[in-house]
């Protein structure tokens, strides 16, 4: 088949693909003219080169953003100091050897020492199990939250105790702390079905144990009382950690002004620290 015969077959063929490659560089003219993509693209590398070169914050302002974190570092921790409860040293298991030894030991000595203090301020002391469960606790986890329960308890009596002696020493027609009607320990159950992974993540976010307080007192005792739960320095000038209040409810029992308030306080220990 010579060429004037493949022309004579295939002309269209051929007409339409010169047609096609004709349309496609007059287009390729065209674009590279209204959008000139070389310029473009030297534009952005100007641009990038010139952003590297450029510091994204000066010292002034690394010098700013690093005391902003120092401030709110300290702010975080005056919350975690209000919030969590610290526990004192006697009162962890951690190098105390058996659990639950620790806990028959010192349990049996809080109960002598507080019904003691209870008996010299002549306060009519009706909690004198301090509120421990009736049976004596086995899970190591669950002695530790118990012993938590039971170093607030003490705190919290000897807040009582002071708060009275200082009143009816200054006041001596008030009456101070009559009774102490009642104490109960809880250990809160940790609710963690259906929680994601990242909430299982932060436990100091739990309650760990409620304390339930019972008494009767004047109202100066009580306003005292409660004043010394947030915290801040005792009379003989020690700091006092803070004691979380959950709810307090006040109640006058008696007929006449003077007559002791009925008073109930539940406490709220969050975290504690491990066990």
């Amino acid at each position: 088949m010579d060429l004037n015969e493949l022309w004579q077959e295939h002309k269209v063929w051929i007409l339409g693909a010169f047609a096609g490659l004709l349309f496609f560089l007059i287009g390729r003219s065209f674009i590279a003219s209204t959008f000139n993509v070389d310029r473009s693209r030297k534009t952005i590398l100007s641009a990038h080169a010139k952003t590297r070169k450029q510091a994204l914050f000066d010292r002034a302002a690394f010098a700013r953003a690093k005391k902003e974190a120092a401030q709110l570092k300290e702010r975080l921790d005056r919350r975690e100091k209000a919030l969590f409860f610290h526990p004192r040293s006697k009162y962890l298991l951690d190098g105390k050897g058996d659990a639950s030894l620790h806990y028959l030991n010192l349990t049996s000595a809080a109960r002598k020492k507080v019904g003691e203090d209870m008996d010299a301020e002549n306060v009519d002391f009706l909690a004198g199990n301090l509120g421990l469960p009736s049976k004596t606790p086995f899970d190591r986890d669950e002695i530790q939250e118990v012993l938590f329960g039971l170093d607030l308890v003490e705190d919290a009596l000897d807040r009582l105790l002071l708060s009275s002696r200082s009143i009816t020493e200054r006041f001596p027609t008030e009456q101070g702390l009559a009774s102490i009607e009642g104490l109960k320990i809880r250990t809160v159950k940790k609710g963690y079905g259906g929680r994601s992974a990242r909430r299982r993540q932060i436990p100091e976010l739990q309650p760990r144990v409620e304390v339930q307080l019972r008494f009767r007192a004047d109202a100066l005792t009580t306003e005292n009382f409660v004043e010394t739960l947030l915290g801040g320095k005792d009379g003989a000038g020690k700091t006092r950690r803070p004691l979380l209040l959950k709810s307090l409810k006040m109640e006058a029992v008696g007929k006449d002004p003077g007559d002791p308030l009925a008073v109930e306080c539940v406490f709220l220990i969050l975290q504690g620290g491990k066990s």
